[in-house]
């Protein structure tokens, strides 16, 4: 099982003076920042760069140090290095010094969350697409010369282009795939699902979950997963002006002049009176498993 630990040092270091110095924004902390500058033995200045950043052995992950005097967002997430002292032999890439003086910096991080088994980052971006939908042609009549008597034959139904979005959900560095990616693959969601990054609510039924795309990485460290999952959203006007989405179908004798009402289906066994239930193409599944809210 992998374990997350909080970042311990094992090497010693002495802090610069003038170290540290400071950034600070308001807005939601975007370019609230910190640099220190410390000085250890050259021998250990790749350990102890690790040791700021973070690493991961086999089955721990060791976290990369936190910057807490502003705000526990701040992580390092790059280090300058420089020689000090004499050089104890010639130049070059094998020069030796007595000391190493390390600059590093902390930075907001990308949202980081410990799920499916590792320290991953959620990328997110939304897209507009269409889709192209046949108009249902009952109740509609062609108007020609003040008469609009002759009913719109269904071979004539006329095309309607639908806005829809397209919400992409990467997750990056996982070391294992949720299993959910590949359980709801062409399901919509029971709940309404948040997108933390677009701050915005998704509501029931209207994400449709695409195929997974998942990318494996075999490090010395061990394997590591970018899992990209693709959600087709679709937002239609239902019955009282209500948001609906996949199992719900268009209506052109419900709706007015400029568009078309999205309503369910029911199956009847015998009668109109008798229905069984809403007919549901799209499987309804709980999301909670496959994304991070």
């Amino acid at each position: 099982m992998i374990r997350i630990v909080p970042q311990r040092f094992t090497v010693d270091f002495q802090e610069m003076e003038g170290s540290p110095t400071e950034s600070m924004s308001g807005e939601f902390w975007q370019g609230t920042g910190a640099v220190r500058t410390i000085r250890c033995d050259s021998r250990d200045r790749v350990k102890l760069a690790n040791e700021f950043l973070g690493y991961r052995t086999y089955y721990v992950i060791h976290q990369p140090h936190a910057y807490r005097d502003l705000t526990s967002l701040l992580v390092a997430t790059s280090i300058e290095t420089k020689p000090i002292g004499v050089m104890t032999n010639s130049p070059g890439p094998d020069a030796n010094y007595a000391k190493t003086e390390l600059v590093i910096t902390y930075t907001i991080a990308p949202e980081t969350f410990e799920a499916f088994g590792g320290l991953v980052t959620i990328n997110e971006s939304i897209r507009e697409v269409s889709e192209f939908v046949t108009v249902p042609t009952k109740g509609l009549y062609w108007y020609v010369d003040g008469i609009h008597n002759e009913a719109i034959d269904e071979f004539d139904a006329p095309g309607k282009i639908n806005k829809l979005l397209e919400w992409t959900y990467q997750i990056r560095h996982a070391y294992e795939v949720p299993t959910d990616a590949f359980l709801c693959y062409g399901k919509v969601n029971l709940y309404s699902v948040y997108s933390r990054s677009l701050g915005y609510w998704f509501q029931p039924q209207t994400l449709l979950c695409g195929a997974p795309d998942i990318t494996k990485e075999r490090t010395f460290n061990g394997n590591w997963y970018d899992i990209t999952l693709k959600f087709s959203v679709k937002q239609n006007i239902g019955p009282g002006d209500t948001i609906v989405g996949w199992n719900h179908y268009p209506r052109s004798s419900d709706g007015d002049e400029t568009d078309i009402v999205y309503e369910r289906m029911v199956k009847a066994e015998d009668s109109p009176d008798n229905a069984t239930g809403y007919k549901t193409f799209y499987p309804i599944v709980d999301f909670k498993n496959l994304y991070i809210p």
